[in-house]
């Protein structure tokens, strides 16, 4: 049986259309959504074949194998949406090591990665810090009288504005990117909150289950290509130091001042949930809650 095999190491050509920048790594994405990675130095050699796994010879090319240092995976073309290559540092679908943060790949449509922990925590299933919503450090008392950007009159000193009557200072309606992103000035640029259309993307495009990971409650998201964050249930701060729903709650802060004309600018968006569902919601800008970054590379 005449056999012919095209060999190609990592000057590997444009396949279906995709374009392969070469780099530490690379992902093969099927279209039943599974992805399979691998390292650079563990691959020896990429071989696209017209011998099928059955072993006939096709005119055409049909199967491709790809020979690592110890063992051999084999991919009927046909299932192959694409390859893509990355940096090891650029992103993954989940956590390679203990060196957080990493950016991961959930293949969401904008090409937004998430981070794989909150500002202020050390893994991901750590809580973080809790950030009142334009402010950029954490703090020991979360009232509306401690939010930097209302400003009104507490005469009794309770935490309370009088007859809860303030005024909201105007730092921007989408704050991501700017001198008050908790993300950007914690982690640098271009790390930053994501805005509420980013947060509406990842409920729109990956599988979401409430679970627990390491002994913590909270949501992890699937995207598409097998890529996974998880989001610990943090709760919220509020009244001073007042843990509230921590193991049960997730609130998440996005970037994007609330549009609604009923809660108005003394509320921003954010992606809010218990155990029976995750989803849109609204948060009154003073209450300290967590962020979890995004990029693109």
């Amino acid at each position: 049986m005449k056999k012919f095999f095209l060999t190609m190491m990592f000057a590997v050509a444009a396949m279906a259309g995709m374009t392969q920048t070469i780099g530490e790594a690379f992902y093969v994405y099927r279209h039943d959504g599974q992805c399979y990675k691998f390292l650079r130095n563990q691959v020896d050699s990429i071989v696209y074949s017209h011998i099928s796994a059955d072993g006939v010879f096709h005119d055409e090319v049909v199967t491709q194998l790809i020979y690592t240092k110890d063992s051999i995976c084999e991919i009927p073309l046909l299932e192959v949406d694409g390859i893509g290559f990355v940096k090891m540092e650029d992103f993954y679908t989940s956590c390679p090591d203990s060196n957080h943060p990493h950016m991961i790949d959930l293949g969401l449509p904008s090409g937004t990665k998430w981070a794989c922990c909150n500002v202020g925590a050390n893994a991901p299933e750590e809580y973080g810090n809790y950030y009142a919503w334009g402010e950029t450090q954490p703090k020991s008392s979360y009232y509306e009288v401690t939010y930097s950007y209302f400003t009104g009159k507490d005469t009794d000193r309770d935490g309370w504005f009088d007859n809860r009557i303030f005024s909201v200072v105007d730092i921007g309606s989408d704050i991501a990117g700017t001198i008050y992103d908790a993300a950007t000035a914690n982690w640098g640029a271009p790390w930053r909150m994501p805005t509420w259309e980013q947060i509406q993307e990842l409920l729109d495009n990956t599988t979401s289950t409430w679970t627990t990971e390491n002994g913590v409650r909270g949501w992890k998201f699937t995207g598409s290509n097998g890529g996974t964050v998880f989001l610990p249930a943090a709760g919220y701060l509020w009244h001073g130091e007042w843990l509230c729903g921590a193991g049960g709650r997730v609130k998440y802060w996005s970037s994007s001042l609330c549009d609604d004309d009923i809660w108005g600018p003394r509320y921003s968006e954010n992606l809010a949930g218990y155990s029976e569902s995750v989803s849109r919601s609204y948060e009154f800008r003073a209450v300290g809650i967590s962020v979890r970054p995004v990029r693109k590379n």
